[in-house]
């Protein structure tokens, strides 16, 4: 797969326009419009960013010879999402299961190919490609089981890099948080250092976390 198709699938998975993708990486839309016609390449400093973006290698992102894990998870048809909210899910029945998680969301509305491994407070832990991450258990619509595991229980938050995706009640339905870290965790929330900025988060408002 050529660099440029990477870059629009990328775009793509998160749903986003060429314009919101071009205000995550502070460039103009026109710049998006050029990668993804191949007539212009990015930067490797922008480069770098778009595979931390995608949760990928910087190889996996520019060489072509070497698969792309995310088209594979992406050939999948995503399940409609249900109505309602899921309130009978116990967390403890999924531990060590390899699942598809469908949210209520509009920019996560399915996590694939997670192991959930533990919980903490509403947010339920899970690991994939051995990197932990968080989704908002009352935001859960369904959990698909693929397969069972082994697995090591996780049942806090860890501090370090991470990118995070919280709910508002605003029309475009959330705030985005790509380049920051955990900085401490508190009995119900967290706080995200972005920069010199430090925004605190309530766990009822965070909806995904995805360490680094």
């Amino acid at each position: 797969m050529l660099l440029n198709e990477k870059i629009r699938l990328i775009r793509t998975i998160h749903q986003l326009s060429q314009e919101q993708f071009a205000e995550t990486f502070v460039v103009s839309r026109q710049s998006v419009s050029k990668w993804e016609n191949g007539s212009a390449i990015p930067d490797l400093q922008i480069l770098i960013k778009i595979a931390d973006f995608a949760d990928i290698s910087l190889d996996q992102l520019v060489r072509e010879e070497i698969d792309f894990p995310i088209q594979q998870e992406t050939e999948q048809e995503i399940p409609e999402a249900k109505p309602q909210l899921a309130p009978s899910l116990s967390i403890q029945d999924y531990l060590g299961k390899v699942c598809d998680v469908s949210l209520n969301t509009i920019w996560y509305q399915v996590l694939r190919n997670v192991k959930i491994v533990g919980i903490y407070q509403n947010m339920v832990c899970f690991e994939k490609h051995q990197r932990y991450g968080y989704f908002n258990l009352h935001r859960c619509l369904d959990i698909l089981v693929k397969k069972k595991e082994d697995y090591t229980p996780c049942n806090h938050i860890s501090l370090g890099k991470c990118k995070a995706y919280t709910n508002t009640e605003q029309f475009w339905g959330g705030n985005h948080y790509l380049f920051s870290q955990v900085s401490a965790v508190h009995e119900n929330s967290l706080e995200l250092q972005t920069g010199t900025f430090t925004t605190t988060i309530d766990f009822d408002k965070l909806v995904v976390l995805m360490m680094k």
